[in-house]
């Protein structure tokens, strides 16, 4: 009788002991699929990463395209045709901009444009300096709907899901650490001709004006820099200009830093 009960016993440990084994084997492969499972991740962040940095790429490489127009400027008493070339990536203004058309026996009055970016804003089109533009966030227009109808903003709310301010940043925030940017106070700036309550709002235009921040909201930005041959100034409060692009037609050229005066 005894005997029966030992190997009852020692049956009862050897079955424990293999479910123990069992119970170490499935922890382990649990714990190799939690680490497979984790570089996969990592793999998809990297992607995601390279997809990004291959954005940036394309869009630096269509600034660098853009940033040397070749110009003809032809002289009626010699005949001759010389070409030119901007020659600094930070000048931004045309160095020997073309003569604006006047009636003959007027004075011929030369107008140059900077750079721009183009954006539409409902069903009319707005363009910025380049040099103004800090960066460009996309959000979903319930988001900024929430955002339009306050005075200011920190950069913080223009987050999106797993996004960063400093991605593609420029002007004087470049160097400014992600912890840093979150904190910064931009003012929210409505343009005119534009009826907030009725346009569909998909991104968000961070403008630097000498350290000086504000948010406009488009319903569209043109990732195309242009560069305005035609045109006239305006000077209407921060309307700086109608100008010409033969792919879009006229637009107006907004002085962002004149937004700060209002």
């Amino acid at each position: 009788m005894q005997n029966s009960s030992l190997n009852s016993l020692e049956h009862i440990n050897t079955y424990l002991q293999s479910i123990e084994k069992q119970n170490f084997v499935i922890l382990d492969n649990i714990k190799r699929l939690q680490e497979k499972l984790k570089s996969l991740l990592n793999l998809k962040k990297e992607i995601e990463s390279i997809k990004q940095e291959v954005a940036a790429f394309k869009k630096d490489l269509l600034f660098l395209k853009q940033k040397t127009p070749q110009m003809a400027v032809k002289s009626s008493s010699k005949g001759v045709e010389e070409t030119i070339s901007e020659k600094s990536e930070e000048s931004i203004k045309i160095e020997q901009p073309r003569e604006s058309e006047k009636t003959i026996g007027e004075e011929t009055e030369s107008v140059s444009f900077p750079y721009i970016q183009v954006f539409l804003v409902g069903s009319h089109y707005f363009a910025l300096p380049l040099d103004r533009i800090a960066n460009v966030y996309s959000l979903s227009p319930k988001k900024i709907k929430k955002l339009l109808d306050k005075e200011k903003i920190y950069l913080k709310e223009l987050k999106g899901f797993l996004g960063k301010l400093s991605k593609n940043m420029k002007g004087s925030l470049r160097q400014v650490k992600e912890k840093n940017l979150e904190k910064i106070e931009a003012f929210v700036f409505h343009l005119p001709l534009a009826e907030k309550k009725e346009i569909e709002y998909n991104e968000a235009v961070l403008i630097d004006c000498e350290k000086r921040y504000g948010v406009i909201f488009v319903s569209e930005f043109l990732d195309k820099v242009f560069l305005p041959e035609k045109g006239e100034k305006i000077q209407k409060g921060e309307i700086e200009a109608r100008v010409f692009i033969p792919e879009l037609g006229k637009i107006y050229l907004i002085n962002p830093c004149a937004l700060f005066n209002r």
